[in-house]
């Protein structure tokens, strides 16, 4: 599944209730699921951004990124480790 670049980078109160809400169903299977911090990786390894999309595209799923870990923090070397590697990327572009 692909979205489109509106879908990242809009601001209104809707678009921020639904990701509060997905933060908050996340939360809730990863305490009910003790492996599903395996599955999401690679899951939030492939929908992360293409290097060549707009540079709000990639602060808003770096943003939504960093929020995980504070709740998955089994996730957050690799997740940081990430981030890193894909601003080297764009630097490098």
């Amino acid at each position: 599944m692909k979205f489109n670049d509106s879908f990242y980078i809009r601001t209104d109160s809707q678009t921020q209730i639904v990701r509060a809400n997905t933060h908050e169903t996340l939360k809730k299977l990863l305490w009910i699921i003790p492996s599903s911090p395996t599955i999401l990786w690679p899951i939030l390894m492939d929908m992360f951004p293409h290097r060549a999309l707009a540079s709000e595209i990639q602060r808003v799923y770096t943003a939504n990124l960093l929020q995980l870990v504070e709740y998955c923090p089994v996730l957050k070397d690799r997740v940081i480790s990430t981030i890193i590697d894909k601003l080297i990327q764009i630097d490098v572009r």
